[in-house]
């Protein structure tokens, strides 16, 4: 699939390849080297090192003469090895890099499902990494998958259109586990039930820590249960489970079998009962699916906010590297760790990582601070930090010196230019007018309200209302308004945020 245009580079390139080696035989044969010595001249023109390259001359000249080689012919040799180091590895490894990143490009655009399941298996274990590429994914309308007892293997895997999780990214869940599930599961199907896993799988391959992990990412969820459930009846089903690898085993027949035999029309009722019990609020589902992969995979605490967010065009951990060391920043995001120390002076302070939909970042929360937030951040809601960043010696890691920490829903009705209701032109009437002004009167507040009538055929006039008719935000009001125009016509308007200035 190659083009041939790249013919010509890859034949250099390996011609420049081959001559690294062959520097090493010419230092060997006509100068004596040994090849720890040819090594060392190698790296000395690889490295450019003027210095050793004077003492590598010496070196070949002397050794070429010995072994038979005239002496304007060891010069000449030695010059056009010199010669060479000036530019080959350069040439050649931009040669050789280019034909990788063609490559992969190419890959990227026309098998973009394997090319990312590819990229996502190999950051296993990088939660950063991991993110990133999900986000990719969603990106381009790449469906992720999320684990399941019935459908994932050890890595991702591709499923159609889709990519699935491997089982390979719960924590505390080893290679031998996943080997016993799937083994199991190709040589007698898949599982039917929580209770028919419990009593399939080898339980001394597969512990309770194992098994939460698995619940809690919802790798059970395709059976039907509730995560919650499974969680309840943890214990039992694991004596279940042992009890029936027992019998199985020692040959008895169980009651429960006896019965389904002697009546295979109506089977028995399962021994594992799962109470009727709710399912975790999505809070505590999102907290523990982020404990046991690492980050979320079914939402984020941040979906309900990328509205938001996108409109006050704030920063975010995939753009801050190509800020200026000392920008000022405004981002997004909820604390996923904190290391807190002591100062020399015995103050506290922390080291925070802020976690958004992109990635992650470090923040350092000095002393001051620190004092006044400390119960902010222990807790797992949104915040929005703002601060100047930092740039490390290397260039390529940031973090940010925080300033200011605050409730994300705080930041943002702090940002609210005003409201925008979008009226069509079918919904301008008494019908709909009138309840309006209700609305306005009902949820008055201290928000300006524009309203932006789309007339067909006329185009949009956008009308700003007088203070009497400011309103507050909050849910019920725009649930009401959404209701009334049958529609989602509500939009908050934000101060975009001045990344790189002074917020």
């Amino acid at each position: 699939y190659l083009l041939p245009e790249l013919e010509p580079i890859l034949k250099e390139t390996y011609g420049a390849i081959v001559y690294q080696e062959q520097v090493m035989k010419i230092a060997q044969v006509p100068a004596g080297y040994s090849l720890g010595e040819g090594d060392i001249l190698r790296r000395a023109m690889g490295k450019k090192d003027h210095k050793e390259m004077a003492a590598q001359r010496d070196r070949f000249q002397s050794g070429a003469i010995k072994h038979g080689t005239p002496d304007f012919k060891a010069r000449i040799i030695f010059d056009l090895m010199e010669k060479f180091a000036g530019y080959g590895f350069n040439k050649s490894h931009s040669a050789a890099y280019a034909m990788i990143a063609y490559q992969t490009a190419w890959l990227k655009a026309h098998y973009p499902v394997p090319f990312m399941a590819s990229l996502l298996s190999n950051e296993l274990g990088n939660t950063d990494g991991v993110v990133k590429f999900i986000n990719e994914c969603k990106a381009r309308d790449i469906q992720i998958l999320p684990p399941d007892i019935n459908y994932s293997k050890m890595d991702f895997t591709i499923e159609g259109e889709s990519i699935r999780f491997g089982l390979a990214s719960v924590k505390n869940v080893g290679s031998g586990a996943i080997e016993a599930i799937v083994q199991e599961r190709e040589k007698n199907g898949l599982y039917s039930s929580f209770e028919d896993f419990c009593s399939r799988v080898d339980l001394k391959k597969i512990n309770k820590r194992m098994l939460e992990g698995l619940i809690k990412c919802g790798a059970f969820d395709s059976l039907g249960h509730r995560r919650s459930q499974l969680i309840a009846v943890l214990d039992i089903a694991l004596d279940f489970g042992q009890s029936k690898k027992k019998e199985r085993l020692s040959g008895q027949m169980s009651l429960f079998d006896f019965m389904a035999k002697a009546a295979p029309e109506k089977p028995p009722e399962s021994a594992l009962i799962l109470p009727d019990i709710p399912e975790w609020p999505e809070f505590e589902r999102l907290a523990n699916e982020k404990n046991s992969l690492g980050f979320y995979i079914s939402g984020h605490p941040l979906d309900p906010y990328r509205d938001d967010l996108s409109r006050m065009a704030g920063a975010h951990t995939g753009n801050v590297s190509g800020m200026m060391d000392g920008s000022q920043i405004g981002l997004a995001g909820i604390i996923r760790t904190q290391k807190e120390i002591t100062t020399k002076k015995g103050d506290r302070m922390a080291f925070l990582t802020i976690e958004d939909l992109h990635g992650s970042i470090e923040a350092v929360c000095f002393p001051d601070l620190y004092a006044k937030v400390k119960e902010l951040i222990e807790d797992d809601s949104p915040v929005w930090v703002a601060g100047t960043i930092k740039k490390e010696d290397d260039r390529k890691s940031n973090k940010i010196l925080a300033n200011s920490i605050e409730p994300l829903d705080k930041a943002c009705k702090q940002r609210v230019r005003g409201l925008l209701i979008e009226l069509q032109g079918d919904r301008i009437g008494p019908q709909v007018l009138k309840p309006l002004q209700d609305l306005f009167s009902k949820y008055h507040g201290s928000y300006p309200v524009k309203l932006a009538v789309t007339l067909r055929d006329r185009g949009q006039v956008i009308l700003s209302l007088p203070e009497e008719y400011n309103v507050g935000i909050s849910p019920e009001f725009t649930g009401s308004m959404n209701d009334l125009l049958g529609y989602a016509g509500l939009k908050v308007e934000y101060e975009p945020v001045n990344n790189n200035s002074k917020l």
